[in-house]
């Protein structure tokens, strides 16, 4: 297919689906109606052009606009997309495809690794109040840029600092636990097989029972770090062993497992965040997690097993290496099929709802002195 001028145009991306599909298209929200794909020289003479557009408007536009809906945020991963916007659509190159993006239609653009941006896209995305992401390579978040807007109250940080953290590290260690042992009862339900040792099943009973008699938040930190240990050392068990994952490594990507964890709690991440700036909440006050954007951590850690782990679980046990994941210089890159079907699960697992009802749990916690709840599962 060719131009008039004899130049091959650029790839859209377009689905062309029988009239009475019900099929989700995968993955990210999908293009709007270019110009330039209707062009006359842009198709087959003898296709009969009224019917073609047609088609596209019936089917292919309101499928986008419904994964649109569900997916109001959009992970640029991976290396060389080049991404540029206008007032009202972002759009993405990448391997000679491009993929426009309705601006009205997101709050979050999240990128990992390294890509080319225009300044078009900060100055276009944050005029539609898009929170725009970056992290690097290693899944590190390095920046959140945000629209224009009074974070912080020094009055409201003055309280969340004095209110007692405590009470809220124990719920957030007993929530996370409690999760991951209800993800694991799963998992062992469905596979037919007990996937703990002898007395692990146990130490875990142990470390919940004990949480309340807790008195140091040290040592809370200490016990819910041996516990996520654990528990991602469990998950390794039912995977093949030509994955190479062992256990939960967080900085960079040596296995599909950690790669798709790592992207998986990035999406978390920068949800999370955007809730919290919105909140006008100090999200550096960590409870159990210290340092930047410890909070952030505190409250998707709960939620982790049901939003993220189920969906790498689930995609795991078909993964074969050349198909669906390559190694380079020590650094696992999955492959775009596995990708997308990654973010599609992601899509409908992620609870944004749920996210917020946190977070104002959390905040209605410390300004008003109301129970603090985790909706774990």
């Amino acid at each position: 297919m060719s131009t008039g001028n004899g130049k091959k145009p650029p790839d859209r991306v377009c689905a062309l689906l029988p009239v009475s599909t019900n099929a989700i298209l995968p993955l990210t929200p999908l293009a709007r109606l270019s110009p330039k794909m209707i062009d006359k020289d842009y198709f087959d003479p003898n296709i009969k052009k009224g019917c073609f557009i047609n088609l596209i408007i019936k089917v292919f536009y309101p499928a986008g606009k419904s994964l649109m809906n569900m997916y109001n945020w959009l992970l640029v991963s991976g290396f060389g997309s080049h991404v540029k916007a206008t007032n009202t659509y972002l759009t993405i190159q990448k391997q000679g495809v491009l993929r426009d993006y309705p601006l009205s239609k997101l709050n979050n653009i999240i990128f990992i690794g390294g890509h080319h941006m225009n300044s078009s896209v900060i100055n276009n995305s944050l005029k539609a109040g898009i929170h725009i992401s970056f992290f690097d390579a290693d899944y590190r978040h390095t920046a959140t840029i945000h629209p224009h807007r009074k974070l912080f109250d020094p009055d409201s940080n003055i309280i969340q600092k004095d209110r007692g953290s405590y009470k809220y590290a124990i719920e957030i260690f007993r929530s996370s636990l409690k999760s991951r042992m209800l993800f694991i009862e799963e998992l062992e339900k469905r596979l037919d097989t007990e996937l703990m040792y002898e007395g692990e099943l146990d130490i875990l009973l142990c470390s919940l029972n004990e949480a309340d008699y807790i008195i140091k938040i040290d040592e809370i930190r200490r016990i819910h770090k041996l516990t996520s240990d654990m528990y991602y050392e469990i998950l390794s068990r039912p995977l093949k062993s030509s994955l190479n994952y062992r256990r939960r490594i967080s900085a960079g990507s040596p296995d599909p497992v950690n790669s798709m964890l790592s992207t998986g709690y990035s999406v978390l991440y920068a949800i999370c965040l955007r809730i919290i700036i919105k909140k006008g909440i100090e999200p550096d006050l960590g409870i159990i997690h210290e340092g930047e954007n410890g909070l952030i951590l505190d409250l998707i850690d709960p939620i982790k097993s049901l939003m993220v782990d189920r969906a790498v679980i689930e995609l795991a046990g078909d993964l074969q290496e050349e198909k669906d994941y390559s190694y380079n210089k020590n650094r696992c890159y999955l492959s775009a099929n596995l990708h997308d079907k990654f973010i599609s699960i992601l899509g409908k697992d992620i609870d944004q709802n749920k996210i917020s009802e946190i977070v104002s749990s959390y905040k209605d916690t410390v300004f008003r002195n109301s129970p603090f709840h985790v909706p774990y599962w």
